[in-house]
């Protein structure tokens, strides 16, 4: 059934990726027919309606069909974002991105504090809320300050054409080692193994040494798997077939 992951929902992330796809002619020609300012305040809009309003006034209702972020609206959201950083480069010192996020995640953790001291008996019932508002949750608000800072951080790091070369060689294989290494098979005969043979009582530094080794190697592997996979695809000429399939069916449209 892994053949079909749209269908079976095996990767929610690819099923949740294929629906949005389905919408990016229409969403990247309305990015690009909005200006700035437009586009700043249409996502706002979007994260305060569909994120804020919801968490704090119906935080026990999913009106929109969020599902906790796994959603494909979610992920437009979230492509949209990330289409108006790609279109207007926010130029921002390092500094002044960690004091953000700083800022920013000090802002969730004072109130927690406060309200700890104040009421302790009030604090296992809202540390529970705070989990399931802002830990747990791919669309929460700590979440999306969190990604835009990492957008914000690798858009204003300075690299050479190297570099690029190197992100550019890797970034296409990220998607294909997900699917990889989350297949159930995988997971059940290969991920669920990994660490039998090492004691739990290693000293920490050994097992994050340990735990970094394995999950280098996992990377490596499934990359290297993804790359064959794509020189595979391009022996057998499957994106050209698509494109014909694509242009056979506009033509039969119309």
């Amino acid at each position: 059934m892994d053949f079909f992951p749209v269908l079976t929902t095996q990767y929610w992330y690819f099923t949740a990726h294929f629906g949005m796809y389905l919408f990016l002619p229409l969403i990247n020609n309305g990015i690009q027919n909005t200006n700035k300012s437009q586009m700043k305040i249409m996502l706002i809009i979007l994260i305060v309606v569909y994120i804020v309003l919801k968490d704090y006034m119906i935080p026990n209702k999913d009106p929109f069909k969020m599902n906790s972020g796994y959603s494909v609206i979610w992920f437009l959201i979230f492509y949209s974002t990330g289409a108006y950083f790609g279109k207007y480069k926010e130029e921002k010192s390092i500094v002044y991105i960690l004091i953000f996020y700083i800022s920013a995640e000090f802002c969730f953790i004072l109130p927690t504090k406060i309200i700890n001291d104040a009421n302790p008996n009030f604090k296992d019932k809202f540390i529970l809320f705070l989990k399931s508002l802002f830990i747990r949750r791919i669309s929460a608000v700590p979440m999306i300050l969190q990604s835009i800072v990492l957008i914000l951080f690798l858009t204003n790091i300075p690299y050479n054409k190297y570099v690029a070369k190197i992100i550019t060689f890797i970034g296409p294989l990220t998607f294909g080692i997900y699917l990889i290494h989350n297949n159930n098979i995988i997971k059940a005969k290969v991920m669920s193994k990994l660490f039998d043979n090492y004691s739990r009582h290693l000293p920490y530094k050994t097992l994050i040494k340990i735990i970094l080794t394995i999950a280098l190697k996992i990377f490596v592997k499934c990359a290297i798997i993804d790359y064959l996979r794509n020189i595979l695809f391009k022996i057998c000429q499957i994106r050209r077939i698509c494109i014909l399939i694509e242009k056979l069916i506009f033509l039969i449209l119309g």
